[in-house]
């Protein structure tokens, strides 16, 4: 054993930041303005896209908020000024049509990410079917045989039920995705 004790390891060393070769410099630089333009116009397309739709909600707004205050104007003889959708939904006065819009809005928003996975799942469901179908004839099989002892029944009853259990779950799998791609 050594008799130093416990030596602490030497401080770590930031790493250099990266310096390009004087040759290189300048193409490095004018990379960094172009980069740096692009930003800049990117930024202000996303602010004028954001801009838009803001105008584009709050034009919806008012035109729904008139809507409804000739409506309400009809049927109260007053009219509610400066309502907006989210102090009717508030109040408790939904349109469902609006939210059936609302919600199909947002379901075209998600990202499709297993927009093909219910192949995959009948595929596997099919290979399930097949495995149990097979175990279910090697224990009907068994059973067949005339002159087993107990434990070969037995045997021929737990193949056949794992294969029945295997087989009914690929179906249960299979109809499934199927449903829900609408199929059945």
């Amino acid at each position: 054993m050594s008799d130093q004790g416990f030596v602490p390891p030497p401080p770590r060393r930031e790493p250099r930041p990266f310096e390009p070769p004087p040759w290189e410099r300048e193409q490095f630089e004018q990379h960094a303005r172009e980069q740096a333009e692009r930003e800049a116009a990117a930024e202000a397309a996303r602010a004028r896209a954001i801009a838009e739709q803001e105008a584009a909600q709050t034009a919806k707004w008012a035109a729904e908020d008139a809507a409804s205050a000739a409506g309400q104007a009809g049927a109260t003889g007053a009219p509610e000024v400066g309502a907006s959708p989210a102090a009717a939904a508030s109040k408790g006065e939904v349109d469902e049509n609006q939210v059936a819009l609302m919600l199909l809005g947002l379901r075209a928003e998600e990202p499709a990410v297993l927009e093909g996975a219910w192949i995959v799942t009948v595929i596997a469901s099919g290979v399930v079917m097949l495995v149990g179908l097979t175990i279910a004839i090697w224990g009907g099989a068994v059973l067949a045989r005339p002159g087993l002892p107990t434990a070969g029944v037995l045997g021929g009853v737990v193949l056949l039920g794992f294969g029945l259990a295997f087989l009914g779950i690929g179906v249960w799998a299979a109809f499934r995705a199927l449903r829900q791609q609408g199929v059945l």
